[in-house]
């Protein structure tokens, strides 16, 4: 099994961990801190996303998904969760409700794994970066493809500027490409 840590940042130093059942790849703390998403990766994890008490340590629900899942993310509100994946024949964005564990949306359209999962400062967008060298921006309350952006390598990780004008990707290579949002 794999072990999640949990950090005192202000003192620097481990105060838990948090045990898990499959490799690690993604975790997102809600917006209020109660809670701890972990996303697990692994053709063969039947429990690839877990939410977690942060202050009781204990595993509250356990979210069904095919295939590995890489990234997770809350939204702002703390009322969705996104998730990105994929397993050779499934490369999907998926919406949760972080309530009662339901999947919402499937968001198609990457060719490869999806890496990294952001939403925009305000929830209104959720990025998503894939292996498929592209982000797709999409548009949270119609559950609908907004733009794509072309990146020059593999997308591993993307984040949201605090005033959600601009998205960064960072890729295979060490490259970062920055981009303005499109309105």
């Amino acid at each position: 099994s794999s072990k999640v840590a949990i950090w005192d940042v202000s003192q620097r130093r481990q105060v838990d961990t948090v045990e898990v059942s499959a490799h690690t790849w993604g975790v997102s703390f809600s917006p209020d801190g109660a809670l701890l998403a972990t996303a697990s990766g692994g053709l063969f994890n039947r429990t690839p996303l877990k939410l977690w008490d942060v202050k009781n340590r204990e595993d509250i629900a356990t979210f069904t998904s095919k295939g590995a899942v890489y990234s997770v993310a809350f939204s702002p509100d703390g009322q969705l969760l996104a998730t990105g994946g994929g397993d050779y024949t499934d490369q999907a964005v998926k919406l949760w409700d972080t309530s009662s564990g339901t999947e919402l949306a499937t968001l198609l359209g990457h060719t490869h794994d999806i890496r990294s999962v952001a939403f925009s400062p305000d929830g209104s967008l959720l990025a998503s970066g894939s292996v498929d060298r592209s982000v797709r921006l999409w548009d949270v309350a119609s559950r609908s493809l907004f733009t794509t952006l072309t990146a020059r390598s593999s997308v591993y990780s993307v984040s949201f500027s605090p005033d959600g004008s601009l998205l960064a990707a960072g890729q295979w290579g060490g490259t970062v490409s920055v981009w303005e949002v499109p309105e």
